[in-house]
């Protein structure tokens, strides 16, 4: 993928998380965001990798999101 290309991914996956209506959804939008940047300057050639992984890291955010105990209300 292209520069470009990547840009996009970028901005659209992570613009969509940062927009949405959950705050647990914006954290991880955030902590993403946070994390695209970081992978960029210290792994830059391999950036898809790494970034990949960041992100297969960060998404123990909506493990917890979803194991949240029966009958608890919905955080919005």
């Amino acid at each position: 993928m292209d520069a470009a290309g990547a840009d996009g991914h970028l901005f659209a996956t992570l613009g969509a998380l940062l927009l949405g209506g959950d705050r647990r959804l914006r954290t991880l939008g955030a902590v993403l965001t946070a994390g695209a940047p970081a992978c960029s300057a210290l792994w830059r050639p391999e950036f898809a990798s790494t970034w990949c992984a960041f992100a297969a890291v960060a998404s123990l955010l909506v493990l917890g999101w979803v194991r949240r105990p029966r009958g608890a209300p919905p955080v919005t």
